[in-house]
């Protein structure tokens, strides 16, 4: 049998506060604008949220 390979998954998902870091504004702001879609993410039950890196990037070329 050959060995099962792990494959890094096509998309990485951020959680809020690490898409804050990386925008360098607060885990708060980040809450915000998932809530009024500016910036746009997927919502796990009531209160989780996970950005995909291609959202960041379309988020930060927008200029917002």
């Amino acid at each position: 049998m050959s060995a099962k390979r792990q494959q890094k998954p096509k998309h990485e998902y951020l959680k809020p506060i690490q898409v804050a870091d990386r925008l360098q504004v607060s885990e708060r702001t980040v809450r915000e604008w998932l809530r009024n879609g500016t910036l746009k993410g997927v919502r796990l039950g009531e209160k989780l949220w996970r950005v995909s890196e291609e959202e960041v990037q379309r988020f930060l070329k927008r200029g917002r």
